[in-house]
């Protein structure tokens, strides 16, 4: 009788420790899981092309960059993914070979045109126009940025092989020749990305490995090399970012730019002020300082090659076509963000500039969000709005706001009225766009 006794507590306490097992495994399913198939990028025609390279979130939709311009894929489709509806929507056809990068500017998004198949130009996707086409020859083009917040600069190669960049002070509809690197009879001649940090825009030839960096007036090349294949430029933690022989690297300004990434990196993204890494050995890692690294996950797909963030969810893309999610939330605020909604006005018009103010999360509140005006146009001189301030009415995901524009009576060039959130209202990242601009045209003299 004794031992059937001890027999049955033995039982019992196993099933009580297995049962624990199981729910400890429920508390913490730690698991990726498949979110859609892209079907353009497995249309592609070689297995390189099939490959999403990029993820971007962006204006609550997904974006996927694919394609091999080794090959002369293409052309791609790209399509914003929306993970409520689980469709694809907005499909605009890209005439390059391959897209690599989205760079989300003056909260737009910019889409370079690795290999342009046919008629050069770079994408826009717009809140209130869609996508758009803008026109500039590049025989490659591999970053844009702005430098001042008033213009947009791209950088590759010009059709005579040198490293070419360009800048457009007018939203990209002309472009003229800024900088370019002196002929190396090198067909490969080009430059590969380009960023800011400190106040100066750099930028580095494959050709000659001269690192050259602009001041707003002079070109001034450096003695030291940043890296000649760097790709994916971005800002963070007061420092330029950027991925180089498969390490992620930090550059100051001053001397040699530092490894920083603890593994090899596919890819990396920037959100609510951390920066997330996706490795080769399918781990996750997450940093708000590039010192201090925490491990999120070490099963990710393991034909992962991107990652990107949205509505708090972590996204990855694979060779092969798919993109699989992350089944924890990452721990960030609600976010709020700001779109062009009417992105340009002229001076004295009745019909006002307008920016929307997003937001995602709850909405059963209403949110009170401060901002500032930046650029060249002054509020109170050439446009007018008060207060610096808007609410989002409660069930409300955005809200507008109006800037009404003013006479000087002057002949002057295109102005520019940037709306930028302030920090503390809410999250902020590269899908969620802190700031956007308004372009106001002149009339001067013209119409009196």
């Amino acid at each position: 009788m004794k031992a059937n006794a001890t027999h049955f507590i033995r039982i019992f306490f196993m099933a009580i420790a297995g049962a624990a097992l199981a729910l400890q495994a429920n508390a913490a399913p730690d698991v990726w899981s498949l979110e859609v198939v892209n079907e353009w990028a497995q249309a592609q025609r070689t297995s390189a092309g099939k490959i999403i390279r990029a993820v971007q979130g962006w204006n609550g939709r997904l974006y996927s960059g694919f394609g091999d311009y080794n090959a002369n894929t293409g052309p791609i489709t790209l399509a914003g993914y929306d993970p409520v509806t689980k469709t694809f929507d907005e499909p605009f056809v890209f005439t390059t070979e391959a897209v690599y990068y989205f760079t989300p500017i003056f909260g737009r998004l910019y889409v370079p045109p690795i290999d342009p198949s046919t008629h050069s130009g770079v994408a826009v996707l717009d809140y209130s126009k869609g996508w758009q086409f803008k026109s500039v020859y590049m025989e490659h083009c591999y970053g844009i940025t702005t430098f001042n917040g008033k213009d947009l600069w791209i950088v590759g190669s010009g059709g005579d092989h040198l490293s070419h960049a360009k800048r457009s002070v007018d939203d990209g509809n002309t472009w003229t020749l800024g900088y370019q690197e002196v002929y190396l009879d090198d067909d490969y001649s080009r430059f590969y990305f380009v960023g800011t940090v400190g106040g100066k825009m750099y930028l580095q030839s494959s050709s000659s490995g001269a690192c050259s960096s602009y001041d707003g007036t002079t070109w001034t090349t450096n003695s030291y090399g940043i890296g000649q294949y760097g790709s994916k430029t971005s800002s963070f933690a007061g420092v330029m970012v950027l991925k180089i022989n498969n390490y992620l690297h930090s550059f100051n300004g001053t001397g040699a730019p530092t490894a920083v990434s603890q593994n090899y990196v596919c890819d990396y993204v920037i959100s609510d002020g951390a920066l997330y890494t996706l490795g080769y050995d399918r781990t996750v890692m997450r940093t708000t300082n590039l010192q201090n690294w925490t491990t999120l996950s070490t099963n990710a797909p393991s034909d992962a090659r991107s990652i990107g963030v949205l509505g708090r969810k972590l996204y990855v893309g694979t060779r092969v076509g798919t993109i699989w999610t992350y089944s924890e939330p990452l721990d960030a605020k609600p976010p709020v963000w700001v779109v062009p909604d009417v992105d340009r006005t002229t001076e004295g018009s009745s019909f006002p500039g307008v920016f929307r103010i997003k937001r995602g999360g709850d909405l059963s509140q209403p949110l009170t969000v401060t901002y500032t005006f930046s650029g060249d146009a002054e509020n109170g001189v050439d446009f007018v709005q008060r207060p610096l301030s808007a609410t989002i009415p409660a069930g409300e995901a955005s809200v507008a706001v109006e800037i009404l524009s003013l006479r000087d009576g002057l002949v002057e060039g295109d102005e520019h009225v940037n709306l930028v959130l302030d920090e503390g209202t809410a999250a902020f990242a590269a899908e969620c766009p802190r700031d956007a601009r308004v372009m106001i045209g002149n009339q001067g003299y013209l119409d009196d």
